[in-house]
């Protein structure tokens, strides 16, 4: 009784601002339409519309709508959500994304007609969105969904796989509906993944029954790609349940559910983790929530939600009816340190306090801080309701408590989140400040008007500080038309603003920078110089002959610009050279043409010869091949020597010698040289023809004054001639050879016969081949030949002169017949020509 009475005391000294916690009763708390069921998902959307999900159905105009509907600003079913017959079965969990498209998840396979299993997305007027296509989907129920910066979507709930993909309870979903094979969840969760939350940073909270099976742990955090983040210290409760989780914007995380330990340390039902894990133990440090059923017997308390006020107070619901003492049936509200708040009075009608209806499932606050409580009931404090309520709060400006701003800052530049809001000097005053007022180094207090009631009212610390000045580095000095860097919009001192005018890199400006709004800061400037473009001047480099030098082209111009020059030089062509000036010098690239003047185009240099018979001059000439004579100098040399006078085209000589024109043009100057070699050349004597192996066919060696120096040919005086002086298989009769010097002096010829001589003869006196003679002499040309017979051992056997009546050999020595054998002679035919052979005798 002592309890009740601070309640009804503490509620009596409330101001006349609206009774947190007590009924909005201009909202449809539970829509006629819907039938008794359970709402699981809330989504309080931008616009004030509330989209639920759960298992229920209602009659829409004529049409049954199951389990998914939106409602109005004031609870009333929003007919131009065109969700249809809706999902064939619960949903569990619902997203909504930053296009407006909505995500739903739960038991259906089945949405307004589609065949879609388990998890859909759907266009902002509750159409199905059919881009999104999850194929097969998960094997089991989907508990939770939420979603990444990028717009992938982690699931979980009981599942094993997904398409047919075997997963772990857990799986991240690409934009389209496929699986992200990428995820690969680095623990191994026991029977199910109750929810997850994605932080800021891409790290993912997750809440299971148990992490790696026995190991009793119910919280982890993973890494944006799935695996374990070991900095996190795991969080295991006295039990498996934790229904609801929510991440505070300082990174710590306040849990709720069925528990009386975090950690080996006592929470009752709700608890806030550290950043990295670690139970905060400044947390709800005397908290004791029970649950006491009709018959009287004490139960475990189930905590099922928790919101959190933008002043940091947190709404939580379940199934329970006692704190601390103090009656609350399934919501009440804690301060920012997890202590109960009394002043958090759901209703003024005690007679139904220990009335008891259902439980609350979830819940959202809406921006101007009235409460959205979802669950499976069917009265609130002994009003009839259904599944879905609105309470009215007491909520406090939502304000930085302490504020640091600039001098002459007013109330208009204090930060804040509230609606009507009222600065007064003090607590107690009652005439609110202007807008106007300059702000001093002080507290103030303000409060905020909603539904025309005002709030109590909240503290705000203010200091003064002293604008600073914004410091950037230097843009250095760009040319025209170059790029200009962007200036930067967070100064080297860390204050953020923006610059005006545009960048101009036409001319020189100066641009200032204006700090952001609150950041205690002055404008300051910065000049970016604009320089013109000039263009490198040189000095022309003259002409230059073909092959000579080109000097060097100079890296800086006549007007001080600096740069380099391509291509390489080239002094064998005209070519045009581009000149790059040094980048950030303001400069034009220029070009300079070096024209490249041809010589004069002779011929190569060539050996001449003048023969040693022939004594008259050998004309020489300068080899032009283009162009006329006349418009050419010529210079003569002989062996390096000037040849004095000799001045024109032609040069007659007869002595041996290296001699050179020079051959200028007489317009360009250039120059080129023709070399001609002259040299004598004797014309080679025959000094021996031989003959050798008299058969039809014969060899026939010449022999010469200089073997190395001649060419020779046989029978024909236009040649070809040949450097050997070897003939083979020459047939017998009349023959000539030519010969001739290499440098192709006079051709001298000599004529020979090759006289036959049988192989064989029979000296038997039957009349054949009794005789062997020399048949086919010129005796006119051979008047004196000398045919010499030798037996093997090279005894001389006979001597013949042949002539027209002589008979030959008999085949006798001194009278007497020789044996069958072979035996040689040798045909002296003149002092140069010697015929060689051997022949048979045969008995």
């Amino acid at each position: 009784m002592r309890n009740i009475m601070l309640f009804i005391l503490l509620h009596i000294s409330i101001n006349l601002f609206s009774q947190a916690g007590s009924l909005d009763t201009t909202f449809d708390n539970g829509p006629s339409l819907l039938n008794n069921g359970i709402i699981h998902t809330t989504i309080i959307q931008p616009d004030g519309k509330i989209i639920v999900g759960g298992s229920f159905y209602f009659n829409n105009n004529g049409t049954w709508t199951q389990n998914i509907t939106r409602l109005n600003p004031d609870g009333s079913i929003d007919e131009n959500f065109k969700s249809g017959i809706g999902a064939n079965d619960a949903i569990r969990a619902s997203l909504l994304l930053p296009d407006g498209k909505i995500i739903i998840a739960g038991e259906f396979y089945n949405y307004n007609g589609y065949h879609i299993i388990r998890i859909a997305r759907l266009n902002s007027d509750g159409t199905l969105d059919t881009s999104f296509n999850p194929g097969l989907s998960t094997n089991d129920d989907i508990l939770n969904i939420s979603v990444q910066p990028d717009g992938k979507i982690i699931i979980g709930g009981y599942l094993y796989t997904y398409n047919g993909i075997p997963i772990k309870r857990m799986a991240r979903i690409n934009t389209d509906g496929s699986l992200d094979t990428s995820f690969n969840l680095g623990i191994i969760p026991g029977n199910w993944i109750q929810n997850s939350i994605v932080q800021p940073d891409g790290k993912i909270l997750i809440f299971t029954d148990s992490i790696n099976y026995n190991s009793q742990y119910q919280v982890a955090r993973l890494n944006a790609d799935g695996s374990l983040d070991t900095t996190f210290t795991m969080t295991k409760t006295n039990t498996s349940v934790i229904a609801s989780a929510y991440l505070q914007p300082d990174g710590k995380i306040i849990i709720a559910g069925v528990f009386t330990s975090v950690n080996g340390v006592p929470k009752n039902s709700v608890a806030r983790l550290n950043s990295d894990g670690s139970v905060d133990t400044s947390f709800n440090n005397n908290l004791n929530i029970t649950y006491t059923g009709t018959n009287g017997v004490l139960l475990g308390p189930m905590m099922n939600t928790i919101s959190v006020q933008t002043d940091g107070k947190i709404i939580i619901g379940g199934l329970f009816n006692n704190i601390n003492g103090t009656f609350f049936q399934n919501i009440a509200r804690l301060d920012q340190n997890g202590n109960i708040d009394l002043t958090f009075i759901p209703t003024e009608d005690y007679s139904n306090m220990n009335d008891y209806s259902g439980y609350f499932t979830t819940s959202a606050i809406q921006s101007d801080g009235r409460i959205i409580m979802v669950g499976q009931f069917t009265s609130y404090y002994g009003t009839n309701t259904n599944t879905i309520v609105r309470l009215n709060n007491d909520l406090l400006p939502p304000i930085i408590p302490n504020q640091s701003l600039c001098e002459d800052s007013t109330i208009l530049s204090l930060t804040d989140l509230g609606t009507n809001l009222k600065w007064y000097n003090s607590e107690d005053e009652t005439v609110s400040l202007s807008q106007s007022t300059i702000l001093t180094a002080k507290t103030y207090y303000v409060s905020q008007t909603i539904e025309g009631i005002e709030s109590g009212k909240t503290s705000v610390q203010v200091t003064i500080t002293p604008p600073i000045t914004p410091t950037f580095t230097q843009i250095s000095p760009i040319c025209v038309s170059d790029i200009i860097p962007q200036l930067p919009t967070l100064s080297n001192n860390n204050i953020s603003g923006t610059w005006n005018p545009a960048l101009d890199n036409s001319k020189t400006t100066t641009y200032t920078f204006k700090p952001a709004i609150g950041s205690c800061a002055t404008t300051t400037t910065m000049t970016i110089i604009v320089n013109s473009k000039l263009t490198p001047s040189f000095t022309p480099v003259a002409p230059v002959c073909y092959n000579e030098t080109i000097p060097e082209l100079p890296l800086t111009s006549n007007n001080n610009i600096s740069g380099t020059w391509s291509p390489d030089l080239n002094n064998k062509q005209t070519t045009t050279y581009t000149f790059t000036p040094t980048t950030g010098s303001c400069s034009f690239n220029t070009t300079m043409e070096i024209v490249v003047l041809p010589k004069p185009d002779l011929l190569e240099t060539s050996d001449d010869v003048i023969c040693s018979e022939n004594d008259e001059y050998t004309q020489l000439n300068a080899g032009l091949l283009s162009g006329v004579q006349s418009d050419f100098n010529y210079q003569w040399y002989k062996d390096d020597i000037l040849l004095f006078n000799q001045k024109d085209y032609y040069l007659n000589v007869n002595t041996e010698g290296l001699y050179t024109c020079e051959v200028i043009n007489k317009n360009s100057s250039c120059k080129n040289i023709r070399t001609i070699r002259i040299k004598f050349s004797s014309t080679p004597s025959i000094s021996e023809i031989i003959v050798s192996d008299i058969s039809n066919n014969h060899n026939v060696t010449i022999i010469s004054s200089d073997l190395e120096n001649t060419l020779f040919s046989l029978d024909t005086p236009t040649g070809p001639f040949l450097s050997t002086n070897i003939f083979e298989n020459v047939p017998s009769g009349n023959h000539t050879i030519f010969i001739k010097s290499k440098d192709g002096c006079k051709i001298i010829s000599k004529s020979f016969d090759i006289i036959g001589a049988p192989k064989f003869f029979t000296p038997n006196g039957d009349g054949y081949n009794d005789y062997w003679k020399i048949e086919g002499i010129d005796y006119l040309l051979y008047k004196n030949i000398q045919i010499l017979i030798y037996d093997r051992y090279g005894k001389l056997l006979k001597t013949i002169l042949p002539n027209e009546t002589s008979n030959g050999w008999d085949g006798t020595f001194n009278g007497k017949q020789l044996p069958s054998d072979d035996y040689w002679f040798v045909a002296n035919l003149d002092e140069n020509t010697k015929i060689k052979g051997h022949f048979s005798l045969k008995r």
